[in-house]
């Protein structure tokens, strides 16, 4: 019976309970009834049971042991170790009345003693579970009382979870305010903050506290083995906060958590384990230490099955140590820490033909943005941006911000919530339409969201300036803006909810309004310029908005929306509804047409004539423009007929036979015979009806009309910015204005908009061509480099750090900017797929070759990147879309700085 008791007090020191406890058992047949020793039998076996967590044996095993304290007469610490362990295994059994009167039995054993505070946190673990008002307030009392009488360290483990799930700030400020003051702050400030993160369902914060106290003590190697437990515990993805909370309790009473043997645990393996034994063995020799030859005799049996499972431990600590080291791999830069929802095609979903033929699918961007995980349809034109889009659009908006600022932008936030007032006053609220979403508060007072902020600011300036020492001003935002599209198409292109930056400038006097707008075209190059794609600047129609002077951006694609027309001599370009051309024929023939506006109601409110050369397409922008815009009247035309313009008198005749009578306007074409106009100015009442004008569409072919021998070339593109001279349109309805030199006036405003989601799917739409994933521009891309390890996470660390380190130019490229794809859990070839699929600029592939020859596969997905055959000495394989490169580890930071350079010369070119 000894034999076999003494047999389970080492299998339990080795903790392995549930063999301690077959063992404990086995000594119970060998111990006569009669033995005052049955009552420790009976003990042992009910403590091991209660740590193999077989709690409904360990409460019968108290109880035999319970009987039996009557013939035994054990001793006070013995006795306390007995009803501590019986009120635990009661606890846990779920007997939580029984588990209170035996904890309240024990801490009257131990009034005034020292392990009085163990006691009472234990019993307010109790009171806590049974829920009730009474008990928990019981409970918060007993934790006071055990802080104010001991600094005991597992017990302010308990306290510090309790106050957790009581909610209770006050207790877990008490016991952070204890743990700094105790003998080891660093160590115990991180250990509960890490539980904190635990209980929280919070593992970044966690990490963060253990890495605060690593950097402080880096040798320290309980920290170490506290970091690794904590991603233990991480990883069994504990149900709720207050079952965690519970084990902890258990843990910290039952005094589990004893780091004293973790700088041995931290590095341990079977060198370190023979050493030990040896040391062990000559420590019982020399001083007769029992323990000591005990623990000896224990370990030498295992030393050979313990070598592998020490040799696996050790590399999962390699592994565990570089999430908290320098070179720590944060989890923003994780891709299984992100919501990123991409799904595989279906298998019966096949190629579609163009797959088939070798050709790039059909797909749109839009549905590219989605498959990927950018973005997120929630309705009609309404997305939600998703964690890499807005990644890219933090990157959009640096870049905006610093061209801004650097002409003097002060960067503002107004509301989107507008009132209809100052629409009224400009009469905006008119003309701009059903485009305005309109509703009434529950006050019956009408609001719109705002699509733009000129009224707003407007009326802000003229509250806050008072003379003209304060101009210019050069204001703007970033925000949300709104329109109620018609028939929202294109993803972000033409959405319903969009994230625009809107700059105001206001000046004294118009040549100084000018310069600011031609200061601002400045900086609009450079913004396009830093973003990376190809675009186009055209002079374009102010529309609603209003102005004199207007200029689109545009990037060029053949996706877009706009048609741009281009001179191929001169730098003359504009959009097509703007352009101006020398009108070619060849006939004299020209088409007369009937125009109509009518109201709401469907009623005639002006009818006019328009004439053009034939085979021309009318601008209806320019006709509409003729007249005060309203958003509500619609616009009809009519063909009438196509005439013979070789003789005006006739063309005359056959324009006014079709008009009738009544108030009607003529709209000539200024490229028209002038006889025909003159001819119909005198052939009318009055002579001001008929107006010359361009008033057709300039068509791809035609002479330029700036410098008279160049030819018009057209190119799709789509719209990303707009700037406007606005003049005294909203200053003059609002009456804003100032005295200067003598003289009140008007300010002079102009108006620059950008729209920040549209360079997002804009950029995407340009990048989209080889049909196998976006391609972004290296200054917005979500991130620049991808990791993709196939084979496990073993040395993923450094790479990581030797692409930070990676300097080009004197700057580090890529730091902050890595994504490590650690989804062991999807296949291969699906995480390739995604890394072409995402369009993140660098994919470094760590496959059999990187094991076998320390090299990685290193593919380049960067728009307008041009390489040549071999680049820093290594072999390079481009189709025009894609790049692919052999890249030994030790010579990847010089390949991607040569790969890189002639691409960040162009960049820096353009942000200087």
């Amino acid at each position: 019976g000894v034999g076999h008791h003494v047999l389970g007090m080492l299998l339990e020191q080795n903790g392995e309970y549930e063999a301690a406890a077959d063992t404990y058992a086995r000594a119970l047949d060998r111990v006569s009834a009669s033995d005052e020793r049955l009552w420790i039998a009976w003990a042992s076996l009910a403590r091991a049971q209660c740590s193999a967590q077989q709690y409904s044996d360990a409460v019968s095993s108290y109880a035999r042991a319970a009987e039996l304290l009557d013939v035994c007469e054990p001793s006070r610490r013995q006795l306390l170790g007995f009803t501590l362990g019986h009120s635990l295994a009661l606890f846990f059994a779920g007997e939580l009345e029984d588990s209170l009167h035996m904890f309240e039995r024990t801490l009257s054993q131990t009034e005034g003693e020292a392990e009085q505070p163990a006691v009472s946190l234990m019993l307010a673990q109790v009171l806590w579970a049974l829920g009730t008002d009474e008990h928990r307030a019981l409970a918060r009392q007993h934790l006071v009382d055990a802080m104010s009488e001991s600094a005991y360290t597992p017990g302010l483990s308990a306290l510090f979870a309790m106050g957790l799930l009581t909610d209770d700030a006050d207790l877990v400020a008490a016991a952070h305010a204890e743990l700094r003051s105790a003998d080891d702050p660093t160590y115990s400030c991180a250990r509960l903050e890490s539980y904190l993160a635990i209980l929280r369902g919070d593992p970044v914060a966690g990490r963060r506290a253990l890495s605060r106290a690593l950097h402080r003590r880096p040798d320290d190697a309980s920290l170490w083995l506290l970091a690794a437990d904590f991603e233990l515990l991480c990883g069994q993805r504990r149900p709720g906060k207050s079952a965690a909370a519970l084990e902890l309790f258990g843990l910290a009473s039952r005094g589990h958590y004893s780091w004293s043997k973790a700088p041995d645990l931290a590095v341990v393996n079977s060198a370190k384990l023979q050493t030990a034994v040896s040391a062990l063995s000559i420590q019982s020799r020399t001083t007769g230490n029992q323990g000591a030859a005990r623990r000896a005799v224990m370990y030498q049996p295992v030393l050979g099955r313990a070598r592998p499972l020490f040799a696996s431990a050790n590399g999962h600590y390699r592994r565990i140590i570089p999430r908290f080291s320098s070179s720590h791999i944060p989890e923003s830069s994780r891709l299984s820490w992100m919501l990123l929802p991409t799904k595989k095609v279906s298998r019966g979903s096949g190629r579609t033909d163009a797959e088939a033929k070798g050709e790039a699918p059909t797909q749109s961007t839009t549905d590219v943005l989605t498959k990927a995980g950018y973005i997120y349809q929630s309705s009609a034109g309404i997305y939600t941006l998703m964690p890499l889009a807005q990644r890219v659009v933090a990157k959009i908006e640096a870049i905006v911000d610093d061209e801004m600022q650097r002409v003097g932008g002060q960067k503002l936030a107004m509301p989107n919530l507008l009132t209809p007032d100052n629409w009224i006053k400009t009469g905006r609220w008119d003309s701009t339409g059903d485009e305005l979403f309109a509703f009434q508060d529950r006050k019956q007072s009408t609001m719109l969201l705002g699509p733009t902020h000129e009224e707003e600011i407007t009326a802000i300036v003229k509250s806050m300036v008072r003379s003209y020492r304060q101009y210019p001003l050069r204001l703007y935002q970033i925000t949300r803006k709104f329109r109620d599209e018609a028939r929202p198409r294109a993803g972000l292109l033409r959405g319903r909810e969009f994230v625009m930056k809107d700059m105001y400038s206001f000046d004294v006097g118009e040549q100084r309004a000018v310069d600011t707008f031609y200061a601002l075209e400045r900086a609009y190059r450079r913004c396009f310029d830093r973003i990376g794609v190809p675009y186009a600047v055209a002079e374009a129609d102010s529309g609603n908005i209003g102005g004199s002077l207007s200029k689109e951006f545009h990037f060029v694609s053949s996706a877009g929306e706009d048609t741009l027309l281009k001179c191929s001599s001169c730098d003359y370009s504009a959009n097509e509804e703007r352009a101006q051309s020398v009108a070619s024929s060849n006939s004299n023939a020209v088409d007369v047409y009937r125009g109509v506006i009518t109201n709401e109601k469907a009623q005639t409110i002006r009818e006019f004539r328009v004439v053009v050369p034939a085979q021309h397409r009318l601008n209806l922008l320019k006709i509409k423009s003729a007249w005060p815009a309203n958003a509500r009247e619609e616009l009809k035309m009519t063909p009438i007929a196509t005439v013979d313009a070789s003789n005006p008198a006739s063309v005359c005749q056959s324009i006014l036979a079709e008009s009738g009578s009544g108030d009607i306007e003529y709209l000539i074409d200024e490229s028209i015979d002038g006889r025909v106009l003159d001819a119909l100015r005198d052939g009318v009442e009055d002579a001001c009806a008929v107006r010359a004008k361009d008033w057709r569409l300039a068509q791809t072919g035609e002479t330029c009309a700036r410098c008279k021998h160049g030819k018009l070339e057209s190119q799709r593109a789509i719209e990303v910015g707009h700037i406007f001279y606005l003049g005294d349109k909203y200053s003059k309805a609002m009456d804003l204005n100032v005295v200067y030199q003598g003289q009140r006036s008007h300010v002079q405003m102009g108006c620059y908009g950008i729209g920040i989601s549209r360079i997002l799917q804009a950029a995407a739409e340009c990048s989209n061509a080889d049909g196998r994933g976006l391609r972004w521009p290296v200054a917005i891309a979500p991130y620049l480099a991808t990791i993709v390890p196939l084979d496990g996470m073993d040395h993923v660390a450094e790479l990581y750090s030797v692409l930070e380190g990676v300097r080009i130019h004197n700057a580090q490229l890529f730091k902050s900017n890595i994504v490590v794809d650690d989804r062991d859990y999807l296949s291969a070839g699906f995480r390739l797929h995604d890394a072409q699929l995402l369009g993140i600029p660098v994919t470094i592939v760590m496959g059999r070759r990187f094991k076998q020859m320390s090299e990685v596969e290193v593919q380049l997905r960067v728009p307008m990147l041009a390489l040549p055959q071999h680049v820093a000495g290594i072999a390079v394989q481009g189709d025009g879309y894609e790049h692919k490169a052999y890249v030994r580890v030790d010579k990847l930071a010089e390949f991607l700085a040569c790969a890189f350079e002639s691409h960040l010369q162009r960049q820096q070119l353009a942000e200087s």
